[in-house]
């Protein structure tokens, strides 16, 4: 007995000893610099690259699908269990790339859903997918569709915005149908009309007319205006112009633009009038319209220009200031003397004239270069 105390007293001491030397020398272990074992690049990339993914996974729900409480499945399971259960839920993750693994792997047992389109990076899987989710139930997806254009975040606005072209020939009726709804909300209905000039359905044309001049809801108007300059053939040139003359800047505005985009002839004839002021328009108008001709070419521009300045003075300022950046000269808002300039520099002087007749050569009587025709 005494000898194991002994032996206690002698393990106590040594601890005591080690936690003394411990402390004593504290501060030298806190100052010496650790010596590890030197690491080739790779190595180190290797290690960071395998860290930051451990931080991803934690700030997920990645590790407790990983690993189940369950006890894993046997090669007996197999065969007793139905087929649906023998595969695991996919796995519930933030991060995009798995959750674009997990809908398309086999082993998923729900349906997709349309909320899938929004962690597909892919456009064309995006397409792929919202083809087949219209398959299975085109009025939910058609629903969704509404909803998120109306009011979803932007970001999801945007991933919709860009499936719609591809999939026309699938949501172009339904649409339509749901356009003739009136007792949908404003806003749905806004994004119904979005939707249709989106997909440039010419079928959808004359209920966006209608609808144009039916409502009394400003923001509705504007967003039929919107749809139908995406397809500015779709309306007649006068019909451009009776919209170029509403009170409302932002539709007048966009009338003018579709006008631009029709080309032609007739288009151009339409612009020159409403820049000289033949068209009632709003001044913002006008002005937008002679910004979008000052690129074309010098020998049109100038005259054009010019003759703005004489029939049209809202504009001979900004006519003035647009002769001034093309040609350097600047006589202000005064059409009569860039009218005298420009004459000047198109009419040759007096000196020009060939002066010297002598150096001349004179055409002689008889053509020195006709072939000569052999006599037989």
């Amino acid at each position: 007995m005494k000898q194991k105390q002994r032996e206690n007293v002698k393990l106590l001491f040594l601890i005591i000893l080690c936690v003394f030397s411990v402390y004593s020398y504290q501060d030298e272990i806190n100052t010496s610099p650790l010596s590890p074992l030197p690491l080739s690049k790779y190595e180190e990339t290797l290690i960071k690259i395998t860290i930051d993914r451990v931080k991803q996974l934690k700030n997920t729900t990645l590790f407790e699908n990983m690993f189940p409480v369950n006890s894993p499945m046997t090669d007996i399971d197999k065969y007793f269990l139905p087929p649906e259960a023998r595969y695991t839920s996919p796995l519930k993750t933030d991060i995009p790339e798995f959750k674009e693994k997990s809908i398309h792997t086999p082993k998923r047992n729900e349906p997709p859903t349309f909320e899938d389109l929004f962690v597909i990076s892919s456009p064309e899987k995006r397409t792929l997918l919202c083809k087949k989710i219209i398959e299975s139930d085109y009025k939910t997806a058609i629903e969704k569709i509404i909803n998120y254009l109306a009011y979803g975040s932007p970001e999801q606005a945007l991933i919709v915005d860009s499936i719609l072209p591809e999939i026309k020939s699938d949501i172009e009726k339904p649409l339509i149908d749901s356009f003739q709804n009136f007792s949908l909300p404003t806003q749905e209905r806004r994004a119904i009309a979005y939707a249709l000039g989106k997909i440039k359905s010419n079928e959808a044309v004359q209920y966006l007319w209608n609808e144009l001049h039916t409502t009394s809801n400003y923001e509705m108007q504007y967003t039929c205006v919107q749809a139908l300059v995406n397809m500015p053939h779709s309306l007649s040139l006068d019909q451009w112009l009776e919209l170029v003359q509403s009170s409302s800047p932002n539709i007048a505005l966009i009338a003018c633009k579709a006008i631009f985009d029709y080309g032609g002839v007739q288009s151009e004839q339409c612009i020159r009038k409403i820049i000289l002021g033949e068209i009632p328009t709003p001044q913002k108008i006008k002005e937008y319209a002679l910004s979008r001709v000052s690129d074309y070419p010098i020998d049109i521009l100038v005259p054009f220009l010019i003759e703005v300045m004489e029939k049209n003075p809202d504009l001979a300022i900004n006519s003035a200031n647009i002769l001034k950046q093309k040609t350097g000269m600047n006589f202000g808002p005064a059409p009569q003397l860039w009218a005298k300039w420009w004459e000047e520099i198109h009419t040759p002087p007096d000196n020009m004239n060939l002066q010297n007749q002598e150096n001349v050569p004179t055409i002689p009587e008889g053509n020195i270069h006709a072939p000569k025709i052999r006599r037989r």
